[in-house]
């Protein structure tokens, strides 16, 4: 009997490097949004803290220039905080993106894969009707013998 071979392997193969390297790419772009994610939230962290420092600032008579700067602080903070929102933001858009190649790419190997499992079905299948023939053409000749045995 010759052993089962799936004539699309070679393509079975690629398309699950393929996978491989899309799953990879969806754990870089999910790694590199949770690092945007904790940069913004960070950001946010220090506009408050300086909001927080030039409320209390505010409450004790000091110079217009000295409140003009720490308004210039937050507001620079608020800038940084809104920059990193938007870095953010476009993270999720190259995150979908990856997800949807990943679900691409699964998909093609398991149809693949599907094609490799009805192959190697309707394989046995033969295998078993031909070892079956095999095993009546044998019973028969011995019966036409007279072989008992």
């Amino acid at each position: 009997m010759s052993t089962f071979s799936f004539r699309l392997e070679k393509i079975l193969r690629l398309r699950a490097l393929e996978e491989t390297e899309k799953a990879r790419a969806l754990g870089n772009a999910l790694a590199e949004a949770e690092a945007l994610r904790r940069e913004r939230e960070e950001a946010e962290a220090r506009v408050a803290r300086c909001r927080e420092q030039m409320a209390e600032r505010v409450s004790e008579p000091r110079a217009a220039g000295h409140l003009w700067n720490l308004h210039l602080t937050v507001g620079a903070a608020e800038d940084v905080a809104r920059e990193a929102g938007r870095r953010e933001e476009a993270s999720e858009d190259v995150v979908e993106e990856a997800r949807e190649e990943f679900g691409e790419a699964r998909k093609d190997r398991r149809v693949l894969e599907s094609l490799e499992d009805r192959a190697r079905g309707a394989w046995r299948t033969d295998r078993s009707r031909d070892e079956q023939k095999e095993t009546d053409g044998v019973a028969s000749q011995r019966w036409l013998r007279g072989d008992e045995s």
